[in-house]
């Protein structure tokens, strides 16, 4: 629908965009594709990701393990337009340690859905606060909306922070 769309658009107004338009027409495959690269989260359990690599033995107690910096990139529920940004995600074990690693994979995958940014943040926290078997669990997104920045308000800079906590870190707004 969108290809007849912009062809229709595109071929109205000039032999240039016609050519555009034939261009366009030839790569559905290629955009059906991307959508599914963008939309594949969907197709994976994130608990199978996070694997424990230590058991804490009875009485052994760990501090608060961080991950920052996670780029991630997910797709807006009401504008079908991507936003993206950075994740900190941060867990206090209670019975054991999973590998720093599973938690990037954790966030590409619950990111790589339709959604909003605030369902992506609870998303993220209660399936590290389950999937680690997690004292506590929090996340921080910070994210740049396409549907905020190159349409309606055109904030080109804004930028959209949300957290959640459960457990020993509900509540907080920073670890």
């Amino acid at each position: 629908m969108l290809l007849s769309w912009f062809g229709e658009v595109f071929g109205r107004e000039s032999d240039d965009h016609a050519i555009l338009a034939d261009g366009i027409k030839e790569d559905p495959e290629r955009i059906s594709r991307a959508y599914r690269d963008l939309l594949s989260g969907g197709s994976t359990d994130p608990l199978t990701l996070l694997k424990p690599v230590k058991q804490l033995a009875e009485g052994e107690s760990h501090g608060l393990v961080q991950v920052g910096d996670i780029p991630f990139v997910s797709m807006c529920a009401h504008h079908f337009l991507p936003f993206f940004g950075t994740a900190t995600v941060a867990y206090h074990p209670r019975s054991v340690i999973i590998g720093i690693g599973k938690i990037p994979r954790m966030v590409d995958c619950l990111a790589r859905r339709f959604q909003l940014q605030e369902t992506l943040t609870e998303l993220i926290v209660d399936t590290l606060f389950r999937g680690a078997d997690a004292e506590g669990a929090w996340a921080r997104l910070s994210a740049q909306h396409l549907c905020m920045s190159h349409r309606g308000p055109t904030a080109v800079t804004a930028v959209t922070t949300t957290s959640h906590g459960l457990g020993v870190l509900a509540g907080r707004t920073a670890p």
